[in-house]
């Protein structure tokens, strides 16, 4: 178990975040992964992560529609977000989301695993040592 954070990975192509679910857990998160958006609220409930990494585009709740109703329900309002996604109107999309919730960084798939880690260490912090 890692005791630099809870971290949960969401996309629902799920082997997406492989190797960087393998990072984390070696640089010392606790990680947790989730294929919908479904799966992952009922995950933010149970295990309150420190970072949602979030895709946009999922089928039934997607990226934005999981964020509102963490808003709306109050779950888990310390939770920082890092969106990563493959959308297309890429601009757009990070404007409306960034305006109205409070993400820490959008980012643009494919991701660089170094250039990520290092984004999750600077939303997250070295740890709870």
């Amino acid at each position: 178990m890692g005791n630099k954070g809870k971290v949960l990975l969401v996309d629902d192509e799920s082997d997406t975040f492989g190797p960087f679910e393998v990072k984390l857990k070696e640089a010392g998160y606790e990680v947790f992964t989730a294929v919908t958006g479904v799966e992952a609220l009922e995950t933010i409930k149970k295990e309150k992560p420190d970072l949602l990494v979030l895709d946009i585009r999922m089928p039934r709740l997607n990226g934005e529609d999981l964020l509102q109703r963490m808003r709306d329900e109050e779950i888990s309002p310390a939770t920082k977000v890092i969106i990563a996604t493959g959308v297309s109107d890429y601009g757009r999309t990070e404007e409306r989301i960034t305006k109205n919730f409070n993400i820490a960084y959008y980012l643009e798939k494919p991701l660089i695993i170094k250039d990520f880690l290092e984004k999750v260490r600077l939303t997250v912090g070295e740890g709870k040592d």
